[in-house]
């Protein structure tokens, strides 16, 4: 009888590699001190508990390698040739990759709403980014950018780094998100006339304390919401008046409106700064006059005045190039009240005057008349 005994496998040595990225079949194990060229099946338990069994052939070198193993424990591999099985080798631990740093960010100062909110993150490895935070944020930039920011954007954001498949733990920052005054609604009680008031109001839909600032012409400032501008206000202080609401929430921290402006107008008030009148030149005719002085040349006046026949408007009266404002073709009798017009602007009434007619002449004389007879001539 013929016996034939075969030849038990023995694996020599044996390495492993673990694999080049997280969570991929990447990793491997060789086995060494095996037969050239020979087919083996190769026998191991991996990370599912499962028995494997693959044949594999070993290359020259008398080495096997099994390939396209994920992480994890491998336990009772061995090889069998003929029948005849090999000692086991392992346990083999194959590892991922260790995962990136956690990403540094850069500190976030509590911020105004309507601004710019940038988040900075910081690694020194290149990979793939990925944000999270309020407001159903998420972005994949290392460094992103929300504009017009909101309050609702208040609240912590998140942000790893994956290299290689293996992500990094998140690394985090508080960002928080004071609400801006809006836009105020302004008003004034313009148009109005030199030497009055001019006043300015102000208003804003926001609920929470702020702050007042108007400026002007005039280098004008104030804190107050509805600043009175002057109470005797000049030309100079026409034009445009801005103002902004602000919050503040902290030293550090001060969140300003827009600002809003409103225009005004400041009219000149004519000053009268003499006046004078010339009586009719005939009896019981329109030949009177008042002259009013100090007015501005060449400009049309409307002239207010109360005369005999009551209170008179005339529309349009154009001083001379001196400033006189002459009333003319008045009758007999006393005027007072007597005032001009410019934008609506009226000046201080002067008067009364009183215009009277030529003195009459003196009464006749007539010679005494003798009794004369019947049928004589009468001589007056």
């Amino acid at each position: 009888t013929s016996v034939v005994v075969k030849p038990t496998p023995t694996i020599v040595s044996y390495s492993t590699s673990n694999p080049s990225n997280c969570s991929s079949s990447t990793g491997a194990i060789t086995l060494t001190g095996l037969n050239a060229s020979t087919i083996y099946q190769v026998s191991y338990t991996g990370p599912s508990g499962n028995p494997t069994q693959i044949n594999l052939s070993a290359n020259s070198n008398g080495e096997i390698t099994i390939n396209n193993l994920p992480s994890g424990n491998y336990t009772n591999v061995y090889v069998t040739l003929n029948g005849c099985p090999s000692a086991a080798v392992g346990p083999f631990v194959l590892a991922d990759p260790s995962p990136p740093a956690t990403p540094t960010i850069n500190a976030v100062n509590p911020l105004c709403s309507g601004n710019t909110l940038s988040l900075v993150a910081n690694s020194p490895l290149t990979g793939t980014w990925y944000w999270t935070g309020p407001n159903g944020f998420v972005s994949n930039q290392q460094s992103p950018t929300i504009t017009n920011v909101t309050i609702a954007a208040s609240g912590t954001y998140s942000v790893t780094i994956t290299v290689n498949g293996c992500t990094s733990l998140p690394g985090t920052v508080a960002v928080s998100v004071e609400e801006t005054p809006a836009t105020p609604t302004t008003s004034s009680n313009s148009p109005v006339c030199s030497g009055n008031p001019l006043t300015l109001t102000a208003a804003t839909t926001s609920t929470m304390p702020v702050a007042w600032s108007w400026t002007g012409p005039n280098i004008f400032v104030s804190n107050q919401q509805n600043p009175t501008v002057s109470n005797s206000a000049t030309v100079n202080m026409s034009g445009q008046y801005v103002v902004t609401a602000t919050a503040t929430y902290s030293a550090t921290l001060s969140c300003p409106s827009a600002p809003a402006n409103v225009s005004t107008v400041v009219n000149p008030t004519p000053v009268i700064t003499g006046s004078n009148s010339t009586n009719p030149t005939n009896c019981a005719t329109s030949t009177g006059s008042i002259i009013l002085n100090g007015l501005n040349p060449n400009i049309s006046y409307s002239v207010v005045y109360t005369g005999p026949s009551g209170t008179i408007t005339v529309p349009s009266i154009t001083a001379t190039a001196t400033g006189n404002v002459i009333i003319p073709s008045l009758p007999s009798g006393v005027y007072s009240n007597v005032y001009v017009v410019l934008t609506s602007c009226p000046s201080s009434p002067v008067g009364p005057f009183n215009l009277v007619d030529p003195n009459p002449p003196p009464t006749p004389v007539i010679q005494a008349i003798s009794p004369i007879c019947d049928g004589e001539q009468l001589s007056l």
